[in-house]
């Protein structure tokens, strides 16, 4: 949280608290399309929605996250169909660690 702080130039916890929310909810929006995207092989999908959420999840810090959204945006862009599938599990394990994190700092304070 310090690094978002840092970054965003205020330690508000109700702020950091908000930026929080707004990534979760985010996440919950994208990822499932990009999921869905992906196993239909529509690569201009993979690669607007890899890319919508590659930077948002570098800015909150979730770097494996947005590595594997780059990767996928590439994929996309490359139109290489037979990546997605590898990217997607790559995808889908990120996923789970960025919310289990997030379940863990939407629940505690924030100092």
């Amino acid at each position: 949280m310090s690094v978002l702080a840092a970054l965003i130039g205020s330690d508000d916890p109700a702020l950091l608290q908000e930026l929080l929310e707004i990534f979760a909810r985010s996440l919950t929006t994208i990822a499932p399309k990009l999921t869905a995207a992906c196993r239909a092989g529509n690569a201009e999908q993979v690669n607007m929605l890899a890319h919508q959420l590659k930077s948002p999840a570098q800015t909150m810090g979730a770097l494996a996250l947005g590595e594997c959204c780059a990767a996928l945006e590439t994929a996309g862009a490359a139109d290489a169909v037979a990546e997605f599938a590898t990217l997607l599990a790559q995808f889908t394990v990120e996923m789970a660690a960025v919310e289990a994190a997030l379940a863990d700092l939407t629940m505690q304070p924030i100092d």
